[in-house]
């Protein structure tokens, strides 16, 4: 769109940058003009998640530019890319805590680090 400048967004892989802990996209995805945008955005959120990474999404009522995109789609748009989706409602404005393993997987890589420890220590 007419916000874009060259100077300012970067055009590179995830594999140059890096990943991140947590992604924040606050007033990103309702400025998407269309479903498929979305969905390369909510993707390329996720390629730059680390492991245990969370990415947080807002997606307020307005302004929304791709008007076929209810909140019930969104939920799916988002549990089809991400492992594990909670949602929560501030102020009218849906909040995605979007992860990339789930809740399951996280406690037990966490019993697995917290076994080497003990173990070292023993």
């Amino acid at each position: 769109g007419s916000n874009y400048n060259p100077e300012l967004h970067i055009d590179r892989s995830p594999e140059m940058i890096g990943s991140y802990d947590i992604v924040m996209a606050s007033n990103v995805i309702n400025t998407l003009a269309s479903v498929e945008a979305v969905k390369e955005t909510l993707h390329q959120i996720n390629w730059f998640l680390g492991t245990k990474g969370v990415a947080l999404i807002n997606y307020p009522t307005s302004p929304r530019k791709c008007k076929g995109l209810d909140l019930k789609e969104m939920l799916k748009l988002m549990t089809r890319e991400f492992t594990s989706v909670m949602v929560e409602n501030h102020s009218g404005t849906r909040v995605y805590y979007c992860y990339k393993m789930s809740q399951e997987q996280f406690l037990e890589e966490e019993r697995m680090i917290q076994d080497i420890k003990n173990l070292r220590n023993s």
